[in-house]
């Protein structure tokens, strides 16, 4: 059993004694087992009748294992389709957009870069500010905006208004330096080297290491 597998079972089963929840813990141990003997189908399918609930920790854990499981065995479309379950029942919640940015990244690794791109500009758009963001979704989502049009689609002059609107909407953001080098990078792409200097320069200049 790959070591990716036995983590994931080893947090879930320290949430299910710390954290008990409603549907069998024996579902676990079963699949654990299966596991171990190296059936990831059959482990795969004792979890599946699990995303049938309605309690929103208890499914938030079942399609994280299975979004796991499934995309290990390079089965995207179904690991996007176990996370759409949760998402369809607990649209606004903290979970729901971390999903979603799951499956935008999965997009991006099918190569499906213009899919993957319209999804981070959705969850950056309709992100609630009533629900907290403790995974940065939306910053990250910015970065990965910025990336796309940087490196899969050459717009450069787009990357720099994404890369620039990330230090205008997070002005504490820790590695400030790291974004203006790509912004630097756009121009020198462009070969606008006047300016890919200038932000060259704002870097040396703010950072003493």
């Amino acid at each position: 059993m790959s070591n990716i597998f036995k983590f994931w079972f080893l947090i879930l089963i320290l949430l299910l004694l710390f954290h008990p929840i409603s549907f069998a813990l024996d579902a676990f141990d079963q699949a654990q087992f299966y596991l171990e003997s190296g059936d990831i189908d059959r482990a795969i399918q004792i979890l599946k009748p699990l995303t049938n609930s309605t309690n929103e920790g208890e499914l938030s854990q079942v399609v994280e294992v299975l979004y796991t499981l499934l995309s290990e065995k390079g089965q995207n479309q179904d690991a996007i389709d176990v996370l759409q379950i949760f998402i369809e029942k607990f649209p606004r919640t903290q979970e729901a957009y971390l999903y979603r940015y799951w499956i935008a990244k999965t997009e991006e690794e099918n190569q499906k870069y213009q899919e993957s791109l319209k999804l981070l500009q959705k969850i950056v758009a309709e992100y609630p500010s009533d629900i907290g963001d403790p995974f940065n979704i939306r910053q990250q989502a910015m970065e990965d905006i910025a990336h796309h049009q940087e490196f899969y689609f050459e717009d450069y002059a787009e990357a720099i208004k994404s890369y620039l609107m990330i230090l205008s909407r997070f002005p504490d953001f820790e590695e400030k330096s790291r974004i203006l080098l790509q912004v630097a990078s756009c121009y020198e792409k462009m070969k606008q080297f006047d300016k890919a200097m200038e932000y060259y320069q704002k870097i040396r200049f703010q950072e003493t290491d």
